[in-house]
């Protein structure tokens, strides 16, 4: 447990090194926020180009849902109107990301906070602010940092001059990790880089997660979709594979979107459930799938629904 004095002292110091960064590029406070939230996340950021950059300094791939961010080092207010303005850029974007995290030295003032949520969320942008208010014992910025102990440390003995500074950050940053005052809120910033909400490639993860444990075992599998469908399950006798429909079934599975529904047809007991789910195991990469049991439909919702 840090003392009061400690941990003031290692704050100021971790804010003495973020400022002495240049502000952009891969050496800079864009660069230490690339390696904090790839090494929080576990997903790689990389930094965009320069030049007009659509609202984001560096991003996720955005295969699978883009998490982006804006880096900015200031030591005086942060200008609203420019962060406003790369809300409008990301917005127009023709691949807006799902989450967007502002990074900030100074504090995110509600003036700004709440138009600039209001304006993202409308349109399907989460926003989390790392900042730096005055008057907290727990700065997001400094937790960020500090859930990244050993990149951040590292990055900053990289691309430092002042020996002294850097080594005073890096004691900072330990301390700041082994704080009291900074565990819950690690916690929270971890968890939520992995929420299923923090983009698509979260919700794939836990979307396969989850069906793989219930196509694993037969008891899991009927609680979840009323029938054992378990691909997935040791048995005394393993399933037969039909290798032909399973490949038609991809095909299609995995085609441009469209408008059109594709039905599995034939009589009970024939293995139509257990098709589509042994279709979706074999795929690669497997997307987002969402299975509906027949109980879950009522009639009256149903009808007219498909035409």
């Amino acid at each position: 447990m840090a003392k009061p004095s400690a941990h003031i002292k290692a704050l100021a110091d971790l804010m003495a090194a973020l400022l002495a960064l240049k502000p952009a590029g891969a050496k800079g406070f864009e660069g230490l926020l690339a390696k904090v939230l790839s090494a929080a996340s576990g997903r790689p950021f990389r930094l965009a180009k320069s030049g007009l950059q659509n609202g984001k300094d560096g991003a996720t791939s955005a295969r699978d849902g883009q998490i982006a961010f804006e880096a900015k080092l200031y030591t005086g207010k942060l200008p609203d109107n420019e962060v406003l303005t790369k809300i409008a850029r990301l917005i127009d974007a023709p691949t807006p990301p799902d989450v967007w995290f502002l990074g900030a030295t100074v504090e995110v003032s509600t003036q700004l906070l709440d138009p600039m949520e209001g304006a993202a969320r409308k349109n399907g942008i989460a926003v989390e602010v790392l900042d730096w208010p005055e008057t907290s014992s727990a700065p997001p910025l400094a937790v960020a940092c500090a859930a990244a102990a050993e990149e951040a440390g590292a990055f900053l003995t990289s691309h430092l001059a002042d020996a002294g500074m850097t080594k005073r950050a890096r004691a900072a940053l330990k301390v700041l990790a082994k704080s009291d005052a900074f565990e819950a809120p690690i916690a929270a910033f971890k968890a939520n880089l992995h929420a299923a909400s923090m983009g698509m490639a979260n919700a794939v993860v836990a979307n396969q997660t989850w069906l793989d444990d219930r196509f694993s075992d037969r008891a899991r599998a009927r609680a979840a979709f009323g029938q054992a469908v378990s691909p997935k399950a040791e048995a005394a006798m393993a399933h037969r594979p039909r290798d032909s429909l399973t490949a038609s079934l991809k095909s299609e599975l995995l085609a441009s979107p469209s408008r059109r529904v594709l039905a599995v047809v034939g009589r009970e007991g024939q293995g139509k459930t257990w098709l589509v789910a042994d279709s979706w195991l074999r795929m690669t990469p497997r997307p987002l799938a969402v299975f509906v049991s027949a109980g879950d439909m009522r009639t009256a919702a149903a009808y007219g629904e498909f035409s």
